[in-house]
């Protein structure tokens, strides 16, 4: 197990995923790379969870959990959770005007390396830019990652 820290504490990813045999294989994956993980199998759960975790610093879901929109969106209809991660079996099928603000699609295959690779880029970097420190800043797009190229293979 890594000895991960963000912001000073060991960072929260939460998982929102369907099916829980998959569930259950992420949550083990990121637990040995040193993350705190909350885990949910739909768009209400994810909705409590992200209330109710203290200080969540990534949320990766699945586009196809039950009640997905009541997770993701505020009253007003906007993206509630940043930053977001979608996994998606098919990336093209991210077809949600909403989900276009999220910080990167990764398509879901049986090695999740490319999905822990996206969350740990994109903890660093906003580790980088809350630090100002040149050099991480240096291995980070000066780009908001909502405009980088969005699929991960």
């Amino acid at each position: 197990m890594k000895n991960r820290t963000h912001k000073g504490h060991t960072p929260t990813v939460i998982l929102a995923e369907r099916n829980s045999r998959i569930r259950r294989f992420l949550e083990r994956e990121f637990r040995s790379e040193g993350y705190c993980v909350v885990s949910v199998g739909d768009g209400r759960e994810l909705r409590k969870a992200a209330q109710s975790t203290a200080e969540p610093d990534v949320f990766v879901i699945d586009i196809e959990v039950p009640y997905l929109e009541e997770g993701l969106l505020d009253s007003h209809g906007n993206l509630a959770l940043h930053p977001l991660i979608v996994h998606a079996l098919m990336p093209e099928a991210a077809h949600l005007v909403v989900l276009a603000q999220a910080e990167a699609v990764v398509e879901k295959k049986a090695d999740p390396s490319s999905l822990k690779q996206t969350v740990a880029r994109l903890l660093a970097c906003d580790d980088a830019q809350s630090s100002s420190s040149s050099s991480e800043s240096e291995k980070c797009s000066p780009f908001p990652l909502s405009q980088e190229p969005k699929y991960e293979s």
